[in-house]
């Protein structure tokens, strides 16, 4: 009988451990669990605190969030249902879904902003010669993502528009985190970036912001937002509310106190918080515009990014509307 209570309250002791372990899971006590997908940057800072201060417990979900580095992984974990939801920027999504996975948007995440300065730059390096977009033809240009992502496609439909000739633009494929260094040592002459590496190249001295191309291709462009399979947001309707609920709040919470919500954003990046205080904060943002999402998938038309326009109603869930704002500013 000893043995057998000392294993019992061994066993309990670890399913509590398990129960708090990776990913910021919350111990179990009936509330609907949800594992949701993520990278870790700025513009997540809103799931963050709905798990620190409470606000998915509040609304009834246990919440596991599973960090990923690369898109197509996190893609793959959704459709084969390791996880519920993915955050992401429309562009792979869409991709997925133009490829035959049958995912909807739930609720915006972040938006691109409607006047300077935004999140996503390009940066030229000081001997660049490059002061405007019109001189980045001849030079080489670190992107992440390919030609064909979101930010970069928009950029280059905006040059394409002033008559800019991109096709003599030499971009180098390389992460956000490998930028600075590569315009510091002049293996390329800018970078098109997103902060926090926007404000550590600026702060370093090794390049100057010539343009914010989410916001001069779309102006409110959603740059991230919560997406599921629509088998998964029909079969589960409270989890979808209860998710939407639980991030409106930690977005309102986030916008109650700019000090406070640079001081999470450094807890959640592990960013010093010296280089918070210089950057733009993100433009987190459930108000959704709808004509800005519809433009974001014509831009990604335009550069062979998907193979043909879509409707937001063939990729929104339906709940999705309650957020289309008739001016999206901020939240």
């Amino acid at each position: 009988m000893r043995r057998t209570f000392v294993a019992a309250v061994v066993a309990a002791a670890l399913a509590v451990v398990a129960g708090c372990g990776s990913g910021g899971s919350e111990v179990n006590t009936g509330l609907d669990g949800l594992r949701i997908g993520f990278f870790t940057n700025g513009g997540q800072t809103p799931t963050y605190v709905a798990l620190t201060e409470g606000m998915f417990r509040e609304h009834g979900l246990d919440v596991e969030r599973v960090e990923f580095q690369d898109p197509s992984a996190m893609t793959a974990a959704l459709q084969r249902g390791d996880i519920d939801l993915m955050s992401s920027i429309p562009g792979p999504p869409l991709a997925a879904r133009a490829a035959g996975l049958d995912v909807q948007a739930i609720i915006q995440n972040e938006a691109a902003k409607y006047e300077p300065p935004d999140s996503g730059t390009v940066i030229a390096a000081p001997t660049s010669g490059i002061s405007t977009l019109g001189d980045l033809p001849g030079k080489r240009v670190a992107i992440f993502g390919g030609v064909r992502s979101q930010m970069n496609a928009g950029a280059l439909w905006f040059m394409q528009g002033q008559g800019i000739d991109t096709s003599g633009i030499e971009f180098v494929e390389a992460p956000f985190a490998s930028h600075l260094d590569l315009l510091r040592s002049g293996q390329v002459d800018a970078v098109m970036t997103i902060d926090p590496f926007s404000t550590s190249i600026e702060q370093s001295g090794s390049g100057t912001v010539v343009a914010y191309p989410n916001l001069l291709a779309n102006p409110g462009a959603p740059l991230s937002a919560w997406w599921a399979t629509r088998a998964w947001v029909e079969g589960n309707p409270d989890r979808v509310e209860k998710f939407q609920q639980s991030l409106r709040a930690a977005i309102d919470w986030l916008y109650q106190d700019e000090g406070r919500a640079r001081q999470t954003v450094a807890a959640f990046t592990k960013l010093d918080p010296a280089l918070l205080a210089n950057m733009p904060l993100n433009n987190w943002s459930y108000n959704v515009d709808e004509k800005a999402w519809a433009h974001n998938v014509e831009i990604l038309v335009s550069q062979r990014a998907l193979p043909a326009v879509v409707s937001s109603d063939e990729y929104w869930a339906p709940s999705m509307r309650t957020f289309v704002a008739a001016s999206a500013v901020g939240r």
